[in-house]
């Protein structure tokens, strides 16, 4: 159904998608389709809990003879340390017939920009009385009911195992390898916590320093979702001193929702002392290495980045670097290779015999 009507999200959507499903700043959404495009309408930030701003929100964004699709926050989390959400396609039953059809066969094509995952229940309604809180409980069936139950106790018995993993994984990355190997210094307590944080979503951004005295890998400063913004990331780029910078950046591109963990090793130039250099460059693989290692941190890289003009971070050039575009122009505009067999191809480099 997708595909009948070949209706996507712009950009100004798939932009809040990307924010409102990390922040936890957005309760519910309006979407609907204009100039075949599914659109951003009105949004309301949350108050009380889900059920106190269903009762707040929803009636009032409801427009008669008039779909839309509403996407609303639950309070509850998944098991990617995203929000989970309702979908709700209100298409009341004096509404044209063409919008109704178009409405219903665009749902998926919302769901999946959206991402699925996040949606754990969709709803579909005709009337005042069937988007009511109390309806929309109603519905829930007995044993769905005890499914979630059941799904709960199983949540809280992994996040027990994911405990003890994690604490399995700080002892080994602390006490019995607390150097890493091709790692000369070694990693604070406070950034082995900060990288599981990372890793569990919980934050966004981390900036690591090489104390040179005391020759350990130091947490500098680390950032939540709602702190963290990577437009900014250029005034976060010391023009003093080298740093890595890691950061997780979720985003949409060409309809599927996706979480990217970047690495930046920034370097000033000039400015920086050549001892201070050498050390960070020396070090940059190995830590590199052991952040991604599954028996260690176990967090996956995207990009590895070096940065010397702080004001090439922007957020198109992210978008670039973790999506290039492929050179349709190059085979195009490419030299001809000269006749073969009458001469090798050019050195750029003399060999120490030509010396």
């Amino acid at each position: 159904m997708s595909h009948q009507t070949g209706i996507q999200a712009n950009d100004e959507l798939l932009q809040f998608i990307s924010r409102c499903k990390i922040d936890g700043e957005t309760r519910v959404f309006k979407v609907s389709i204009l100039e075949e495009q599914l659109t951003l309408g009105e949004h309301r930030s949350p108050v009380g809990n889900w059920q106190q701003d269903y009762k707040r929100y929803v009636g009032e964004m409801l427009v008669g003879k008039q779909p839309c699709y509403l996407l609303f926050r639950l309070d509850t989390i998944n098991s990617s340390n995203l929000y989970e959400w309702l979908l709700i396609c209100w298409s009341p039953e004096d509404s044209p017939v063409r919008q109704k059809m178009l409405y219903a066969s665009t749902k998926a094509t919302l769901k999946t920009t959206f991402g699925s995952a996040s949606i754990v229940s969709d709803y579909f309604a005709t009337n005042k009385e069937e988007m009511s809180l109390d309806h929309i409980k109603n519905e829930k069936k007995n044993d769905e009911q005890i499914e979630t139950n059941n799904v709960e106790l199983l949540t809280a018995k992994e996040q027990d195992l994911k405990s003890v993993k994690r604490s399995e994984a700080l002892s080994s990355s602390i006490h019995s390898t607390r150097t890493l190997p091709g790692l000369q210094f070694p990693l604070t307590d406070e950034l082995v916590d900060a990288l599981f944080e990372l890793k569990d979503g919980l934050i966004s951004y981390i900036c690591l320093a090489i104390d040179l005295d005391k020759e350990e890998i130091t947490l500098e400063t680390k950032e939540n979702h709602k702190e963290f913004e990577i437009s900014d990331m250029p005034k976060k780029i010391s023009n003093k001193n080298a740093r890595y910078h890691i950061l997780l950046y979720p985003h949409t591109h060409e309809g599927v929702f996706t979480k990217s963990v970047i690495f930046i090793y920034s370097v000033p130039g000039e400015s920086c002392s050549v001892k201070e250099r050498m050390l960070y460059s020396s070090c940059k693989n190995a830590l590199v290495t052991a952040i991604q290692d599954e028996s260690k941190f176990g967090i996956e890289i995207s990009r590895r980045l070096e940065c010397d003009d702080p004001n090439e971070l922007t957020i198109e050039f992210f978008l670039n670097e973790l999506h290039p575009k492929e050179n349709t122009a190059k085979s195009k505009f490419e030299k001809p290779k000269g006749p073969m067999g009458k001469r090798g191809a050019r050195r750029l480099i003399k060999t120490n015999d030509e010396s």
